[in-house]
């Protein structure tokens, strides 16, 4: 709490090692993955830019070949400069806080997570959770990374799971396998949403993704939108500058994301559960909502001008996620 008032940081992000998550990992996975051991790449540096200790943590990389599009993929150029400066991809930013954080609070560490938040006075925080590590040629192995992922995020936020909350992540290229996870983590006490990741050019309001849709909406969640580095509008033409990525990805995935689920009327469908994320409100209204709105920003809405006004009523919703009391508690006690 800062000066009476109870503070909710929606957006953090945690990202447990290959020698963290591997504990959480199913005997399967050795016998789909035998070379398990060579997915796992050392890191150097905190996310903050603080540097590790040998032996060096390590995370699991999944994915053959290196990544194409969005920041970080490039060698990056400077903006000004006719041609990249540096000699290696990757993009990297500067720590602008007063004191770094728990080395690693983002991994394991969550009693330091909670001290570092009880210095900055945060009461809760919601810690990203795209799906876990992903992108092997078998799906069945991201499917049983998903699924430990949620087993480490189930221990990990049981060190105070009405400060510490998260997401359920999914995937749309294993539906049935989503909903299972959705229906069993739906009622744990850290779960406040879910996150669907989509194949690229694969849409969100994709019909394939209603069983998705209807679990979230019976279990009372909310549906979250996060952009990452990839996958949202232009993520392939951002003439190679990290900056233009990072200005880009919120508000034009954000865009998209919203103008998908309310233009296929799937609020109309699906009415309980409220959609937040970053970047998704300044939008609505001047584009979906505003009586000047030219005929070109409605096209392809299901309901014409009706729908978007559906979206410029419900889109206060999308902050509900916030105030969401923890299941068995009172309300009015702090909790996403």
């Amino acid at each position: 709490m800062r000066h009476g008032y109870k503070v909710y940081d929606s957006d953090t992000h945690i990202r447990p090692g290959a020698d963290t998550l591997e504990k959480y990992l199913s005997a399967r996975v050795r016998e789909l993955v035998p070379d398990l051991e060579s997915r796992k790449v050392p890191h150097r540096r905190h996310s903050t830019g603080m540097e590790y200790d040998p032996p060096y943590p390590r995370s699991f990389r999944l994915r053959s070949g290196n990544a194409v599009g969005g920041w970080g993929a490039d060698v990056p150029r400077v903006l000004g400069e006719a041609e990249p400066s540096a000699t290696a991809r990757g993009a990297s930013g500067r720590f602008m806080g007063s004191k770094y954080p728990h080395l690693y609070s983002d991994d394991w560490d969550a009693n330091g997570r909670l001290h570092d938040m009880d210095e900055e006075g945060v009461d809760v925080q919601l810690l990203v959770n795209p799906g876990g590590p992903s992108g092997h040629e078998n799906r069945a192995v991201n499917i049983e990374f998903m699924r430990a992922q949620h087993r480490f995020l189930d221990d990990f936020c049981s060190a105070d799971p009405y400060r510490l909350k998260s997401m359920i992540g999914v995937h749309a290229s294993y539906i049935e396998a989503s909903v299972e996870e959705i229906k069993r983590w739906s009622r744990s006490a850290w779960a406040v949403g879910v996150y669907v990741g989509l194949p690229i050019d694969y849409p969100l309001d994709h019909p394939d993704l209603h069983p998705i849709w209807r679990a979230i909406d019976e279990a009372g969640l909310c549906f979250i939108h996060h952009s990452f580095s990839q996958g949202y509008p232009g993520y392939r033409d951002l003439w190679g500058n990290p900056f233009l990525g990072r200005t880009a990805s919120h508000p034009w995935g954000a865009m998209r994301a919203m103008g998908a689920f309310f233009g296929a009327g799937l609020l109309d469908r699906y009415p309980k559960p409220p959609l937040c994320g970053a970047g998704i409100l300044f939008w609505l209204d001047p584009v979906l909502g505003h009586p000047n709105a030219g005929p070109g920003a409605i096209h392809g809405l299901r309901g014409g001008r009706a729908a978007a006004h559906h979206a410029g009523v419900h889109h206060e919703r999308t902050l509900l996620c916030l105030d969401r009391p923890p299941r068995g508690r009172q309300d009015g006690e702090a909790g996403l």
